[in-house]
């Protein structure tokens, strides 16, 4: 495929996750979490055993599409199956730590695929899609041995599903969360973009680092990544979350932006900052959200806020595709780093707006 037509691919696959985001954490919170992860990895697994043994572009894209599906039944449901569960053993308090160690563990488990998967490619081009798909076929073995957390368990409807997904968005823009909604839909949906299509891999060519340097370059990221996220906590002591989102924003706006030139290995850094930008916003994104809404609620409004961050590339990915046809991906950085740094001034602006209303006082007789 040209990248343009991979855009395509890519673009509605992910529309598919999207329009499934809210549903999906809905079963989460109604019909079982645990049921709900055991859908996504059996979705998960059909579909990229299509990919892997696909031959023809009709089989690649059902593989895309029933893959993407397995991403969103999880997506939401997890995090709160993690949370729900603490609470169950009256240790929710732990969330912040746990949930950092979980990232770790999934950065590492990144760190080990991508290096060997970069070599198992040239052995195989099918073999690192094959053990992929074997990862969450795997998984399934796992299931049986997780304990449905019993934490405002709500009996299933057609009813409580659809004011189950209403209230999702409603929570997620509520005025606990508002001051936070702008960094982190944007941080998310910027690392989202980068990290899970094509994006990654192309920045890293137009810096001169191909297969076998991606190999090296994005564990050893990956593996620093884990010294911050591993200090998340203490990092949340020292700044406030919001100041903390904040920053984060900026940073990944400037990394963008400086993926405008032709910075050859200095581009390195650019490659860390957003690395490390996005691997810190989702754990800490994930404990502000967790901190601020009730239980029952939680799968379904982190699912809206991962329906929300995939907007952005879902919208990007056809329009990236054809920049990097017509050598114009430097522009389309530019502008999208941009605009991720117009939305940390509008997300300080919306901040003082609250604090604002909130300092006023009635005026009483």
């Amino acid at each position: 495929m040209t990248f343009g037509q991979l855009g395509w691919v890519d673009g509605l696959g992910f529309a598919l996750a999207l329009i499934l985001e809210i549903p999906t954490g809905v079963l989460g919170d109604l019909f079982g979490k645990k049921r709900t992860i055991l859908l996504s990895l059996i979705f998960s697994t059909i579909g990229v055993g299509l990919i892997a043994f696909s031959n023809s572009f009709a089989m690649l894209f059902a593989g895309s599409l029933i893959s993407n599906l397995g991403f969103a039944l999880f997506s939401g449901t997890g995090d709160a199956f993690l949370y729900d569960s603490l609470i169950d053993m009256k240790k929710e308090g732990d969330y912040g730590r746990v949930v950092a160690k979980s990232r770790n563990i999934v950065i590492w488990t990144y760190a080990t695929t991508a290096f060997l998967g970069s070599y198992l490619y040239f052995y195989w081009d099918r073999l690192p899609q094959i053990l992929w798909g074997l990862g969450y076929f795997l998984g399934l073995a796992i299931v049986p041995f997780l304990v449905e957390p019993k934490v405002d368990t709500l009996k299933f409807s057609l009813k409580n599903y659809f004011q189950q997904a209403v209230v999702g968005f409603k929570l997620l823009f509520h005025s606990k969360l508002i001051n936070y909604a702008l960094f982190a839909l944007f941080i998310s949906g910027a690392y989202y973009m980068y990290s899970w299509g094509f994006i990654r891999p192309a920045m890293a060519n137009s810096f001169g680092f191909y297969v076998r340097q991606q190999g090296w370059i994005f564990p050893s990221l990956a593996i620093l990544s884990t010294v911050f996220v591993k200090f998340l906590p203490q990092i949340r002591n020292k700044i406030s979350d919001l100041k903390g989102l904040s920053l984060l924003l900026l940073l990944m706006s400037l990394g963008f932006m400086s993926a405008f030139f032709r910075l050859g290995n200095f581009g390195l850094i650019t490659l860390s900052v957003i690395a490390i930008t996005g691997n810190l916003a989702d754990p800490w994104i994930s404990a502000v959200v967790n901190k601020e809404i009730d239980s029952k609620y939680r799968a379904t409004t982190l699912s809206t806020l991962a329906l929300l961050s995939k907007i952005p590339y879902v919208l990007l990915a056809i329009i990236a595709g054809n920049a990097i046809q017509n050598g114009s991906f430097g522009k389309f950085n530019l502008s999208y780093g941009g605009f991720l740094l117009l939305m940390v001034i509008v997300g300080i602006v919306v901040d003082l707006e609250v604090k604002r209303s909130s300092n006023k006082l009635p005026i009483t007789g």
